[in-house]
């Protein structure tokens, strides 16, 4: 089993934290306020919980070195679930699932296609490129 470096737990982390709300109301907030800051509260308090289903995809589907793109890829289907999300008629996170599901199986099904890059270099770079397009500064 490789080494998951201590930064790749700790992508969404604030300091000082943010106030420690209940996940829905910080998803409640966003919807409500269009303010982004609630989202990345939302995924400072979940953060935890995606270290745990990125470790559990990792090891299911034996991707020892994809740690850190599997778990933007369920940041990304949260990002999705939250386009058509309705806060009056469910909770964030069960709703949500499917759509983190689905991107992690699409990560590893482009990721088994065949594509590969030149370096670890070429890796690294794709990778940030891919943070900024998910998450534009």
């Amino acid at each position: 089993m490789s080494h998951i470096e201590k930064k790749e737990f700790e992508i969404y982390r604030f300091t000082p934290p943010p106030p420690e709300w209940d996940l829905q109301e910080c998803i409640r907030q966003y919807i409500q306020s269009g303010e982004d800051k609630y989202f990345y509260w939302f995924l400072h308090y979940y953060e935890p919980t995606l270290n745990e289903k990125a470790k559990s995809f990792r090891n299911k589907y034996s991707m020892e070195e994809h740690f850190a793109d599997i778990k933007q890829s369920l940041v990304a289907g949260l990002c999705k679930a939250l386009i058509n999300y309705d806060i009056s008629i469910a909770p964030f996170l069960p709703y949500a699932q499917r759509y983190m599901e689905r991107e992690v199986h699409n990560y590893i099904r482009t990721m088994r296609t065949g594509y590969s890059v030149q370096s670890e270099f070429e890796y690294a770079r794709l990778r940030k490129v891919m943070d900024g397009y998910l998450f534009p500064r």
